[in-house]
Protein backbone atom coordinates (compact mmCIF):
# COMPACT_ATOMS: atom_id res chain seq x y z
CA UNK A 1 0.00 0.00 0.00
CA UNK A 2 1.68 3.32 -0.79
CA UNK A 3 0.91 6.02 1.68
CA UNK A 4 2.72 9.05 -0.15
CA UNK A 5 2.00 9.94 -3.97
CA UNK A 6 4.37 10.97 -6.34
CA UNK A 7 3.89 14.41 -7.04
CA UNK A 8 6.88 15.34 -9.29
CA UNK A 9 4.86 14.63 -12.76
CA UNK A 10 2.25 16.14 -14.12
CA UNK A 11 -0.61 15.02 -15.63
CA UNK A 12 -0.43 13.05 -18.76
CA UNK A 13 2.86 11.66 -17.22
CA UNK A 14 1.52 9.22 -14.59
CA UNK A 15 3.93 5.67 -14.86
CA UNK A 16 1.34 3.35 -15.57
CA UNK A 17 1.41 -0.58 -15.33
CA UNK A 18 -1.21 -0.64 -18.56
CA UNK A 19 1.06 -1.06 -21.54
CA UNK A 20 -0.14 -1.54 -25.54
CA UNK A 21 1.70 -4.39 -25.28
CA UNK A 22 -0.57 -5.92 -22.41
CA UNK A 23 -3.88 -5.48 -24.17
CA UNK A 24 -3.39 -6.10 -27.75
CA UNK A 25 -1.55 -9.11 -27.51
CA UNK A 26 -4.02 -10.52 -25.07
CA UNK A 27 -7.51 -9.30 -26.86
CA UNK A 28 -9.75 -11.56 -29.06
CA UNK A 29 -13.27 -10.84 -30.61
CA UNK A 30 -16.24 -12.84 -29.69
CA UNK A 31 -17.94 -12.56 -32.44
CA UNK A 32 -20.96 -14.48 -32.76
CA UNK A 33 -22.77 -17.23 -30.12
CA UNK A 34 -23.93 -20.57 -32.13
CA UNK A 35 -26.18 -22.38 -29.69
CA UNK A 36 -26.92 -25.88 -30.84
CA UNK A 37 -30.38 -25.74 -29.54
CA UNK A 38 -31.33 -29.33 -30.53
CA UNK A 39 -28.02 -31.18 -28.86
CA UNK A 40 -28.07 -28.44 -26.31
CA UNK A 41 -24.54 -27.22 -26.77
CA UNK A 42 -23.35 -23.25 -27.17
CA UNK A 43 -20.59 -22.70 -29.62
CA UNK A 44 -18.85 -19.46 -30.29
CA UNK A 45 -16.60 -17.86 -33.26
CA UNK A 46 -13.87 -16.64 -31.89
CA UNK A 47 -12.22 -13.70 -33.71
CA UNK A 48 -7.75 -14.04 -32.62
CA UNK A 49 -6.14 -11.16 -34.05
CA UNK A 50 -2.54 -13.77 -32.97
CA UNK A 51 -3.63 -16.10 -35.73
CA UNK A 52 -4.15 -13.67 -38.47
CA UNK A 53 -7.74 -12.88 -37.50
CA UNK A 54 -8.79 -16.15 -37.79
CA UNK A 55 -12.57 -17.10 -37.03
CA UNK A 56 -12.02 -19.69 -34.48
CA UNK A 57 -15.38 -22.42 -33.48
CA UNK A 58 -15.10 -22.89 -30.02
CA UNK A 59 -16.81 -25.54 -28.34
CA UNK A 60 -18.88 -24.86 -24.73
CA UNK A 61 -16.78 -21.68 -24.17
CA UNK A 62 -13.25 -23.58 -23.96
CA UNK A 63 -12.09 -25.98 -26.48
CA UNK A 64 -11.42 -25.24 -30.39
CA UNK A 65 -13.45 -27.69 -32.23
CA UNK A 66 -11.37 -30.20 -33.85
CA UNK A 67 -12.57 -30.35 -37.09
CA UNK A 68 -12.16 -26.25 -37.91
CA UNK A 69 -8.59 -25.91 -36.60
CA UNK A 70 -7.51 -24.84 -40.29
CA UNK A 71 -10.64 -23.09 -40.74
CA UNK A 72 -11.37 -19.52 -40.50
CA UNK A 73 -15.52 -18.39 -40.16
CA UNK A 74 -15.80 -15.10 -41.39
CA UNK A 75 -17.72 -13.00 -44.03
CA UNK A 76 -17.49 -10.61 -46.38
CA UNK A 77 -21.26 -10.09 -47.54
CA UNK A 78 -22.52 -6.75 -47.12
CA UNK A 79 -18.94 -6.00 -47.08
CA UNK A 80 -19.32 -5.45 -42.92
CA UNK A 81 -19.89 -9.65 -42.81
CA UNK A 82 -21.34 -11.51 -40.27
CA UNK A 83 -23.15 -14.99 -39.43
CA UNK A 84 -20.79 -17.24 -40.93
CA UNK A 85 -22.08 -20.52 -39.59
CA UNK A 86 -25.04 -22.26 -37.76
CA UNK A 87 -25.32 -25.36 -35.54
CA UNK A 88 -28.34 -28.08 -35.58
CA UNK A 89 -28.40 -31.48 -34.21
CA UNK A 90 -24.48 -32.21 -34.34
CA UNK A 91 -24.22 -30.45 -37.68
CA UNK A 92 -22.93 -27.77 -39.35
CA UNK A 93 -23.32 -25.63 -41.88
CA UNK A 94 -20.28 -22.60 -42.12
CA UNK A 95 -18.17 -20.66 -44.81
CA UNK A 96 -14.86 -20.58 -44.50
CA UNK A 97 -12.83 -17.39 -45.46
CA UNK A 98 -10.07 -18.60 -47.75
CA UNK A 99 -12.30 -19.89 -49.98
CA UNK A 100 -16.10 -18.23 -49.46
CA UNK A 101 -17.81 -21.59 -50.74
CA UNK A 102 -20.47 -23.67 -48.26
CA UNK A 103 -19.36 -26.53 -46.60
CA UNK A 104 -21.66 -28.94 -44.40
CA UNK A 105 -19.90 -31.03 -41.87
CA UNK A 106 -22.47 -33.55 -40.85
CA UNK A 107 -23.05 -35.19 -37.57
CA UNK A 108 -20.02 -37.56 -35.92
CA UNK A 109 -18.17 -36.77 -39.13
CA UNK A 110 -14.62 -35.32 -39.05
CA UNK A 111 -14.25 -34.06 -42.58
CA UNK A 112 -16.58 -31.03 -44.20
CA UNK A 113 -17.69 -31.37 -47.90
CA UNK A 114 -18.46 -28.52 -49.64
CA UNK A 115 -21.88 -27.54 -51.05
CA UNK A 116 -21.21 -25.20 -53.70
CA UNK A 117 -18.46 -24.65 -56.54
CA UNK A 118 -15.66 -22.91 -55.73
CA UNK A 119 -15.42 -19.45 -58.15
CA UNK A 120 -14.17 -16.05 -56.88
CA UNK A 121 -17.09 -13.90 -56.84
CA UNK A 122 -19.86 -15.28 -54.73
CA UNK A 123 -20.11 -14.74 -50.69
CA UNK A 124 -22.48 -16.31 -48.81
CA UNK A 125 -23.49 -15.68 -44.73
CA UNK A 126 -26.51 -15.90 -42.32
CA UNK A 127 -27.54 -19.87 -42.76
CA UNK A 128 -30.46 -21.46 -41.44
CA UNK A 129 -30.74 -25.52 -41.63
CA UNK A 130 -34.41 -26.33 -42.01
CA UNK A 131 -35.95 -28.52 -38.84
CA UNK A 132 -36.93 -31.25 -40.98
CA UNK A 133 -33.36 -31.26 -42.77
CA UNK A 134 -32.80 -31.94 -45.72
CA UNK A 135 -32.54 -28.20 -47.05
CA UNK A 136 -30.76 -25.12 -45.96
CA UNK A 137 -30.91 -21.40 -46.77
CA UNK A 138 -28.54 -18.39 -46.88
CA UNK A 139 -27.99 -15.33 -48.01
CA UNK A 140 -25.83 -15.23 -51.46
CA UNK A 141 -23.97 -12.09 -52.56
CA UNK A 142 -22.38 -12.32 -56.23
CA UNK A 143 -19.81 -9.19 -57.07
CA UNK A 144 -20.13 -9.45 -61.54
CA UNK A 145 -17.44 -8.99 -64.00
CA UNK A 146 -19.43 -5.95 -65.09
CA UNK A 147 -18.88 -4.40 -61.05
CA UNK A 148 -22.30 -4.76 -60.39
CA UNK A 149 -23.23 -6.65 -57.04
CA UNK A 150 -26.55 -9.00 -56.85
CA UNK A 151 -27.61 -10.15 -53.36
CA UNK A 152 -30.67 -13.04 -53.30
CA UNK A 153 -31.59 -15.45 -50.74
CA UNK A 154 -30.69 -19.11 -51.84
CA UNK A 155 -31.22 -22.63 -50.96
CA UNK A 156 -29.35 -26.20 -51.22
CA UNK A 157 -29.67 -29.68 -50.12
CA UNK A 158 -28.40 -31.34 -46.66
CA UNK A 159 -29.30 -35.34 -47.42
CA UNK A 160 -27.21 -38.15 -49.19
CA UNK A 161 -27.83 -36.61 -52.57
CA UNK A 162 -26.35 -33.62 -51.63
CA UNK A 163 -23.53 -32.74 -54.41
CA UNK A 164 -21.28 -29.90 -55.13
CA UNK A 165 -23.89 -27.31 -57.25
CA UNK A 166 -25.04 -24.07 -57.53
CA UNK A 167 -27.91 -22.98 -54.97
CA UNK A 168 -31.63 -22.30 -56.38
CA UNK A 169 -32.26 -18.75 -55.79
CA UNK A 170 -35.52 -18.37 -53.78
CA UNK A 171 -35.84 -14.83 -53.25
CA UNK A 172 -34.53 -12.12 -55.60
CA UNK A 173 -35.30 -8.69 -56.85
CA UNK A 174 -34.57 -6.06 -53.52
CA UNK A 175 -31.33 -4.69 -53.02
CA UNK A 176 -30.77 -6.61 -50.26
CA UNK A 177 -31.47 -9.92 -47.78
CA UNK A 178 -31.09 -10.82 -44.34
CA UNK A 179 -32.18 -13.37 -41.53
CA UNK A 180 -33.72 -16.15 -43.80
CA UNK A 181 -35.15 -17.80 -40.63
CA UNK A 182 -37.21 -21.60 -40.94
CA UNK A 183 -40.22 -21.62 -38.83
CA UNK A 184 -40.20 -24.39 -36.00
CA UNK A 185 -42.01 -27.10 -38.50
CA UNK A 186 -39.88 -26.32 -40.93
CA UNK A 187 -43.27 -25.48 -43.31
CA UNK A 188 -42.40 -22.00 -43.28
CA UNK A 189 -39.63 -18.75 -43.88
CA UNK A 190 -39.63 -15.72 -42.81
CA UNK A 191 -36.71 -12.99 -44.16
CA UNK A 192 -35.68 -9.49 -44.06
CA UNK A 193 -35.17 -7.24 -47.35
CA UNK A 194 -34.53 -3.85 -48.10
CA UNK A 195 -33.81 -1.39 -50.92
CA UNK A 196 -31.12 1.42 -52.00
CA UNK A 197 -31.33 4.35 -50.57
CA UNK A 198 -32.51 2.84 -47.54
CA UNK A 199 -29.99 1.18 -44.95
CA UNK A 200 -30.97 -1.89 -42.87
CA UNK A 201 -32.17 0.49 -39.80
CA UNK A 202 -34.13 2.91 -41.81
CA UNK A 203 -36.63 1.06 -43.85
CA UNK A 204 -36.51 -2.67 -44.38
CA UNK A 205 -39.42 -5.20 -44.54
CA UNK A 206 -40.27 -9.07 -43.24
CA UNK A 207 -41.27 -10.98 -45.96
CA UNK A 208 -42.80 -15.30 -45.43
CA UNK A 209 -43.48 -18.06 -47.61
CA UNK A 210 -44.49 -21.07 -47.37
CA UNK A 211 -41.79 -23.70 -47.79
CA UNK A 212 -41.66 -26.36 -50.38
CA UNK A 213 -40.08 -29.77 -48.73
CA UNK A 214 -40.06 -31.48 -52.33
CA UNK A 215 -38.46 -28.82 -54.55
CA UNK A 216 -36.70 -27.01 -52.07
CA UNK A 217 -38.26 -23.52 -52.58
CA UNK A 218 -40.90 -21.36 -51.60
CA UNK A 219 -44.21 -19.87 -52.72
CA UNK A 220 -46.59 -17.28 -51.98
CA UNK A 221 -44.64 -15.07 -50.68
CA UNK A 222 -46.28 -12.30 -48.42
CA UNK A 223 -45.25 -9.24 -46.52
CA UNK A 224 -45.50 -9.45 -42.92
CA UNK A 225 -44.61 -6.04 -41.73
CA UNK A 226 -43.65 -3.29 -43.52
CA UNK A 227 -44.17 1.04 -42.75
CA UNK A 228 -41.53 3.48 -42.88
CA UNK A 229 -39.39 2.33 -40.05
CA UNK A 230 -37.06 -0.72 -39.86
CA UNK A 231 -37.10 -4.06 -38.40
CA UNK A 232 -34.81 -6.64 -37.28
CA UNK A 233 -33.96 -10.04 -35.56
CA UNK A 234 -37.06 -11.84 -36.99
CA UNK A 235 -36.86 -15.01 -35.10
CA UNK A 236 -39.58 -17.95 -34.35
CA UNK A 237 -40.81 -18.80 -31.36
CA UNK A 238 -40.19 -22.93 -30.56
CA UNK A 239 -43.78 -23.34 -29.27
CA UNK A 240 -46.40 -20.92 -30.48
CA UNK A 241 -44.77 -20.65 -33.74
CA UNK A 242 -45.23 -16.34 -34.11
CA UNK A 243 -42.91 -14.44 -35.37
CA UNK A 244 -40.97 -11.93 -33.17
CA UNK A 245 -39.14 -9.03 -33.61
CA UNK A 246 -37.96 -5.86 -33.36
CA UNK A 247 -38.94 -2.16 -35.37
CA UNK A 248 -38.87 1.20 -34.18
CA UNK A 249 -41.90 2.71 -35.12
CA UNK A 250 -42.72 4.16 -31.83
CA UNK A 251 -39.01 5.69 -32.17
CA UNK A 252 -37.12 2.84 -30.26
CA UNK A 253 -36.47 -0.49 -31.74
CA UNK A 254 -38.79 -2.32 -29.42
CA UNK A 255 -39.99 -6.12 -30.31
CA UNK A 256 -43.33 -7.09 -31.11
CA UNK A 257 -45.30 -10.76 -32.20
CA UNK A 258 -46.65 -11.62 -35.40
CA UNK A 259 -48.99 -14.36 -35.52
CA UNK A 260 -49.25 -16.51 -38.70
CA UNK A 261 -52.68 -17.71 -38.55
CA UNK A 262 -54.57 -14.47 -37.61
CA UNK A 263 -52.28 -12.55 -39.66
CA UNK A 264 -52.27 -10.02 -36.85
CA UNK A 265 -49.08 -7.92 -35.31
CA UNK A 266 -48.95 -6.96 -31.35
CA UNK A 267 -46.40 -5.66 -29.34
CA UNK A 268 -44.63 -7.77 -26.66
CA UNK A 269 -45.13 -4.72 -23.73
CA UNK A 270 -48.28 -2.44 -22.72
CA UNK A 271 -46.72 0.56 -24.09
CA UNK A 272 -44.01 1.64 -25.83
CA UNK A 273 -40.53 1.11 -24.08
CA UNK A 274 -37.57 3.82 -24.20
CA UNK A 275 -35.22 1.66 -25.35
CA UNK A 276 -33.50 -0.45 -27.92
CA UNK A 277 -34.04 -3.73 -28.38
CA UNK A 278 -32.13 -4.29 -31.68
CA UNK A 279 -29.03 -2.38 -32.79
CA UNK A 280 -28.07 -1.16 -36.44
CA UNK A 281 -28.01 -4.00 -38.75
CA UNK A 282 -24.39 -3.30 -39.41
CA UNK A 283 -23.39 -7.19 -40.08
CA UNK A 284 -25.46 -10.20 -39.89
CA UNK A 285 -26.69 -12.50 -37.50
CA UNK A 286 -27.70 -9.84 -34.95
CA UNK A 287 -29.13 -11.62 -31.76
CA UNK A 288 -29.97 -9.64 -28.54
CA UNK A 289 -33.34 -11.95 -27.43
CA UNK A 290 -34.39 -15.45 -26.99
CA UNK A 291 -37.21 -17.68 -26.00
CA UNK A 292 -37.29 -19.53 -22.27
CA UNK A 293 -38.83 -22.91 -21.63
CA UNK A 294 -41.92 -21.25 -19.85
CA UNK A 295 -42.47 -18.92 -23.35
CA UNK A 296 -40.80 -16.19 -21.50
CA UNK A 297 -38.96 -13.48 -23.46
CA UNK A 298 -34.76 -13.02 -21.94
CA UNK A 299 -33.29 -9.43 -23.90
CA UNK A 300 -30.55 -7.25 -23.95
CA UNK A 301 -31.80 -3.42 -24.47
CA UNK A 302 -30.30 -0.18 -23.88
CA UNK A 303 -32.64 2.18 -21.89
CA UNK A 304 -33.42 6.31 -23.21
CA UNK A 305 -29.83 7.48 -22.03
CA UNK A 306 -28.40 4.69 -23.76
CA UNK A 307 -27.37 2.42 -20.84
CA UNK A 308 -27.92 -1.46 -21.09
CA UNK A 309 -29.54 -3.97 -19.01
CA UNK A 310 -30.73 -7.31 -19.41
CA UNK A 311 -34.59 -8.09 -18.75
CA UNK A 312 -37.20 -10.73 -18.85
CA UNK A 313 -40.56 -9.83 -20.76
CA UNK A 314 -43.49 -11.80 -20.25
CA UNK A 315 -45.60 -12.01 -23.24
CA UNK A 316 -49.03 -12.86 -21.64
CA UNK A 317 -48.59 -10.01 -19.10
CA UNK A 318 -47.24 -7.59 -21.26
CA UNK A 319 -44.56 -7.01 -18.23
CA UNK A 320 -40.79 -6.16 -18.21
CA UNK A 321 -38.61 -7.20 -15.15
CA UNK A 322 -34.91 -5.92 -15.38
CA UNK A 323 -32.84 -8.75 -13.79
CA UNK A 324 -29.14 -7.00 -14.33
CA UNK A 325 -28.28 -3.52 -14.56
CA UNK A 326 -25.22 -1.93 -16.43
CA UNK A 327 -24.90 -4.70 -19.07
CA UNK A 328 -23.98 -3.87 -22.68
CA UNK A 329 -25.01 -6.98 -24.58
CA UNK A 330 -24.12 -6.98 -27.95
CA UNK A 331 -24.97 -10.86 -28.06
CA UNK A 332 -27.46 -13.28 -26.06
CA UNK A 333 -29.06 -16.49 -26.76
CA UNK A 334 -30.45 -19.96 -24.68
CA UNK A 335 -29.78 -23.20 -24.67
CA UNK A 336 -32.58 -24.73 -23.12
CA UNK A 337 -33.28 -23.04 -19.89
CA UNK A 338 -29.61 -21.85 -19.69
CA UNK A 339 -28.70 -18.13 -21.10
CA UNK A 340 -25.38 -16.96 -22.31
CA UNK A 341 -24.31 -13.67 -23.30
CA UNK A 342 -21.64 -11.44 -24.34
CA UNK A 343 -21.76 -8.52 -22.32
CA UNK A 344 -19.40 -6.13 -20.58
CA UNK A 345 -20.08 -3.61 -17.67
CA UNK A 346 -18.26 0.01 -16.69
CA UNK A 347 -16.17 -2.51 -14.40
CA UNK A 348 -15.41 -5.80 -16.43
CA UNK A 349 -14.50 -6.04 -20.20
CA UNK A 350 -16.67 -7.79 -22.64
CA UNK A 351 -17.09 -11.83 -21.90
CA UNK A 352 -18.97 -14.62 -22.66
CA UNK A 353 -20.81 -15.67 -19.71
CA UNK A 354 -23.85 -17.32 -18.82
CA UNK A 355 -26.38 -16.22 -16.47
CA UNK A 356 -27.02 -18.16 -13.38
CA UNK A 357 -30.45 -17.49 -10.91
CA UNK A 358 -33.34 -17.25 -13.05
CA UNK A 359 -34.78 -20.27 -11.14
CA UNK A 360 -35.42 -17.42 -8.47
CA UNK A 361 -33.56 -20.20 -6.14
CA UNK A 362 -30.74 -17.46 -6.01
CA UNK A 363 -29.63 -13.84 -6.75
CA UNK A 364 -29.72 -13.77 -10.54
CA UNK A 365 -25.65 -13.66 -11.02
CA UNK A 366 -23.09 -14.29 -14.03
CA UNK A 367 -20.57 -16.74 -14.57
CA UNK A 368 -17.76 -15.86 -16.40
CA UNK A 369 -16.51 -18.16 -18.92
CA UNK A 370 -14.37 -15.98 -21.18
CA UNK A 371 -12.92 -12.52 -21.31
CA UNK A 372 -11.98 -10.70 -24.02
CA UNK A 373 -9.11 -9.02 -23.09
CA UNK A 374 -6.18 -10.12 -20.09
CA UNK A 375 -5.14 -6.00 -20.23
CA UNK A 376 -6.17 -5.78 -16.47
CA UNK A 377 -4.98 -8.69 -15.38
CA UNK A 378 -3.33 -8.63 -11.85
CA UNK A 379 -4.64 -5.19 -11.68
CA UNK A 380 -6.82 -3.75 -8.71
CA UNK A 381 -10.03 -2.29 -10.65
CA UNK A 382 -11.13 -0.28 -7.44
CA UNK A 383 -7.54 1.66 -7.41
CA UNK A 384 -6.60 1.69 -11.30
CA UNK A 385 -9.92 1.83 -12.89
CA UNK A 386 -11.46 5.05 -14.19
CA UNK A 387 -15.58 4.25 -14.46
CA UNK A 388 -17.38 5.76 -16.64
CA UNK A 389 -19.73 9.10 -15.98
CA UNK A 390 -22.76 9.19 -18.11
CA UNK A 391 -22.91 12.96 -18.99
CA UNK A 392 -25.60 14.60 -20.56
CA UNK A 393 -24.82 18.43 -22.07
CA UNK A 394 -26.72 20.99 -23.83
CA UNK A 395 -25.62 21.38 -27.64
CA UNK A 396 -26.92 23.73 -30.87
CA UNK A 397 -30.53 23.99 -30.87
CA UNK A 398 -31.40 23.84 -27.13
CA UNK A 399 -30.90 19.88 -27.41
CA UNK A 400 -28.97 17.84 -25.46
CA UNK A 401 -26.46 15.10 -26.25
CA UNK A 402 -24.86 12.54 -24.40
CA UNK A 403 -21.39 10.80 -23.42
CA UNK A 404 -19.42 9.63 -21.36
CA UNK A 405 -16.17 10.47 -18.91
CA UNK A 406 -13.10 9.33 -17.40
CA UNK A 407 -11.52 11.17 -15.03
CA UNK A 408 -7.46 10.29 -14.90
CA UNK A 409 -6.88 7.85 -11.94
CA UNK A 410 -3.52 6.35 -10.67
CA UNK A 411 -2.89 5.21 -7.29
CA UNK A 412 0.60 6.38 -6.89
CA UNK A 413 0.75 9.65 -8.50
CA UNK A 414 -1.13 12.99 -8.39
CA UNK A 415 -0.47 16.13 -9.98
CA UNK A 416 2.11 18.72 -8.10
CA UNK A 417 -0.27 21.60 -7.39
CA UNK A 418 -4.00 20.93 -6.18
CA UNK A 419 -5.67 22.99 -8.60
CA UNK A 420 -3.83 21.30 -11.81
CA UNK A 421 -6.51 20.04 -14.37
CA UNK A 422 -5.80 16.86 -16.61
CA UNK A 423 -5.80 16.85 -20.21
CA UNK A 424 -8.65 16.20 -22.49
CA UNK A 425 -9.26 13.09 -25.05
CA UNK A 426 -12.31 13.48 -26.50
CA UNK A 427 -13.15 10.48 -28.63
CA UNK A 428 -15.55 10.58 -32.19
CA UNK A 429 -17.01 6.85 -32.81
CA UNK A 430 -17.51 5.36 -36.23
CA UNK A 431 -20.68 4.79 -38.04
CA UNK A 432 -21.42 7.41 -37.91
CA UNK A 433 -24.31 5.04 -36.83
CA UNK A 434 -22.77 3.39 -34.43
CA UNK A 435 -22.10 4.81 -30.54
CA UNK A 436 -19.82 4.84 -27.62
CA UNK A 437 -21.21 2.48 -24.59
CA UNK A 438 -19.36 2.26 -20.77
CA UNK A 439 -17.82 -1.11 -21.08
CA UNK A 440 -14.72 -1.20 -19.20
CA UNK A 441 -11.75 -1.16 -22.05
CA UNK A 442 -8.12 -0.85 -21.37
CA UNK A 443 -7.29 1.49 -24.36
CA UNK A 444 -9.21 3.99 -22.28
CA UNK A 445 -7.68 2.83 -19.44
CA UNK A 446 -4.27 3.26 -20.77
CA UNK A 447 -4.71 6.97 -21.23
CA UNK A 448 -6.32 7.70 -18.07
CA UNK A 449 -3.97 5.67 -15.52
CA UNK A 450 -1.14 7.90 -17.26
CA UNK A 451 -3.87 10.93 -16.19
CA UNK A 452 -5.57 12.13 -19.22
CA UNK A 453 -8.80 12.66 -19.18
CA UNK A 454 -10.99 10.95 -21.66
CA UNK A 455 -14.31 12.22 -22.90
CA UNK A 456 -16.18 9.15 -25.52
CA UNK A 457 -18.98 11.36 -26.89
CA UNK A 458 -22.16 9.87 -28.32
CA UNK A 459 -23.20 13.05 -30.67
CA UNK A 460 -26.45 13.44 -32.40
CA UNK A 461 -26.83 10.53 -35.04
CA UNK A 462 -25.75 7.60 -32.98
CA UNK A 463 -27.51 4.39 -31.60
CA UNK A 464 -29.62 3.86 -28.73
CA UNK A 465 -31.13 6.91 -27.76
CA UNK A 466 -33.92 6.40 -30.54
CA UNK A 467 -34.68 6.95 -34.03
CA UNK A 468 -35.20 10.62 -33.44
CA UNK A 469 -31.69 10.86 -31.83
CA UNK A 470 -30.12 9.35 -34.51
CA UNK A 471 -31.82 11.01 -37.48
CA UNK A 472 -29.97 14.14 -36.04
CA UNK A 473 -27.31 13.46 -38.27
CA UNK A 474 -29.59 13.35 -41.44
CA UNK A 475 -28.06 15.83 -44.33
CA UNK A 476 -26.37 16.87 -41.01
CA UNK A 477 -23.14 14.89 -41.13
CA UNK A 478 -20.32 16.96 -40.61
CA UNK A 479 -22.33 19.71 -38.62
CA UNK A 480 -24.26 17.98 -35.94
CA UNK A 481 -21.27 15.80 -34.96
CA UNK A 482 -19.18 18.72 -34.70
CA UNK A 483 -21.06 20.81 -33.05
CA UNK A 484 -21.37 17.79 -29.96
CA UNK A 485 -18.04 17.17 -30.25
CA UNK A 486 -17.29 20.49 -29.39
CA UNK A 487 -19.89 21.35 -26.90
CA UNK A 488 -19.04 18.27 -25.21
CA UNK A 489 -15.59 19.33 -24.39
CA UNK A 490 -16.37 23.32 -23.61
CA UNK A 491 -19.01 21.76 -21.38
CA UNK A 492 -16.58 19.57 -19.23
CA UNK A 493 -14.08 22.20 -19.28
CA UNK A 494 -16.74 24.38 -18.11
CA UNK A 495 -17.39 22.33 -15.11
CA UNK A 496 -13.61 22.26 -14.40
CA UNK A 497 -12.77 18.71 -14.82
CA UNK A 498 -10.45 19.57 -17.62
CA UNK A 499 -7.81 21.61 -18.26
CA UNK A 500 -9.72 23.77 -21.75
CA UNK A 501 -6.34 24.67 -22.86
CA UNK A 502 -5.15 21.27 -23.24
CA UNK A 503 -7.88 19.38 -24.94
CA UNK A 504 -7.69 17.04 -27.91
CA UNK A 505 -9.74 15.14 -30.56
CA UNK A 506 -9.50 11.49 -32.11
CA UNK A 507 -11.49 9.21 -34.12
CA UNK A 508 -11.10 6.53 -36.96
CA UNK A 509 -13.19 5.86 -40.29
CA UNK A 510 -16.63 8.12 -39.65
CA UNK A 511 -14.83 9.50 -36.79
CA UNK A 512 -12.02 10.94 -38.57
CA UNK A 513 -13.91 12.70 -40.75
CA UNK A 514 -15.73 14.39 -37.78
CA UNK A 515 -12.16 14.70 -36.11
CA UNK A 516 -11.04 16.67 -39.65
CA UNK A 517 -14.03 18.33 -39.19
CA UNK A 518 -13.51 20.12 -35.95
CA UNK A 519 -9.78 20.97 -36.71
CA UNK A 520 -11.52 22.61 -40.01
CA UNK A 521 -14.13 24.25 -39.08
CA UNK A 522 -13.68 25.06 -34.61
CA UNK A 523 -9.96 25.28 -34.56
CA UNK A 524 -10.19 27.11 -31.50
CA UNK A 525 -11.61 24.21 -29.54
CA UNK A 526 -8.84 21.88 -29.54
CA UNK A 527 -5.32 22.33 -29.08
CA UNK A 528 -4.55 19.40 -31.64
CA UNK A 529 -6.35 15.97 -33.03
CA UNK A 530 -5.94 12.99 -34.78
CA UNK A 531 -7.91 11.25 -37.32
CA UNK A 532 -7.36 7.79 -37.89
CA UNK A 533 -7.83 6.02 -41.06
CA UNK A 534 -10.42 9.01 -41.14
CA UNK A 535 -12.81 9.80 -44.19
CA UNK A 536 -11.64 12.91 -45.75
CA UNK A 537 -14.13 13.75 -49.09
CA UNK A 538 -17.66 12.50 -48.50
CA UNK A 539 -18.37 13.15 -52.29
CA UNK A 540 -15.60 10.60 -53.13
CA UNK A 541 -17.24 8.38 -50.77
CA UNK A 542 -20.38 8.40 -52.16
CA UNK A 543 -19.17 7.60 -55.35
CA UNK A 544 -16.48 4.64 -54.31
CA UNK A 545 -17.52 3.14 -51.71
CA UNK A 546 -19.21 -0.47 -51.69
CA UNK A 547 -23.08 -1.02 -52.51
CA UNK A 548 -24.36 -1.38 -49.30
CA UNK A 549 -23.83 1.99 -48.28
CA UNK A 550 -23.18 3.86 -51.35
CA UNK A 551 -26.23 5.94 -51.48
Amino acid sequence: MILDKDKTKAFGRFASPISTDAFAGAAIGLAMLVPDKVDGVLYHVENRPQEKGRGALVVGGKDDHPVFRDVSLRTSVHEYGGAPITAFKGSFVFTNATDKRIFWLKRESREACAITPQNSFTRYADFNINPKEGHGVAVQESHLDTGEVVNCLVAFRLDDNANVAEPTVIASGSDFYSAPRFSPSGDHLAWIEWNLPEMPWTKSVIRCASWNHDTGNVSNPFTIVSGNFSVSQPYWHPVSGEIYFSNDESGYQNLFRYNLNSGTTSSLLKSPFLGDFSAPDWVLGQRSFDFLPDGKVVAGHSTKNGIGAISIIDPITQEIKTILENQITPALCTVGSRVFIVAGTPTSPVALSEILGLNGESEVRLRHIKSTTKGLEGLDIGEWVSVAEPIEFPTDGGLTAFGYFYGPKNPNHEPPNATDLPPLIVNCHGGPTSAADCILNPRIQWWTSRGFAFFDVNYGGSTGFGREYRARLDGKWGLVDVADVCNGALYLAGLGKVDGKKMSVTGGSAGGFTTLAVLAFRPEVFACGASKYGISDLKSLSLLTHKFEVR
